[in-house]
């Protein structure tokens, strides 16, 4: 089963929307600031993964 672990609120960025990732979330990836993260799709899901 998949575990709702934080929400966040999209937000219009000039032509884009952004999301701000809660601390917590940033930790457990140990993603920086400046960090890069990719986007994976999956079997109708999307996940994202810090780049080393």
């Amino acid at each position: 089963m998949t575990k709702l672990i934080e929400i966040s609120h999209a937000r219009k960025r000039g032509n884009s929307v952004g999301m701000i990732i809660p601390k917590k979330i940033l930790e457990k990836l140990r993603i920086e600031e400046e960090g890069i993260v990719g986007f994976y799709e999956s079997e109708g899901r999307i996940y994202l993964k810090r780049i080393e």
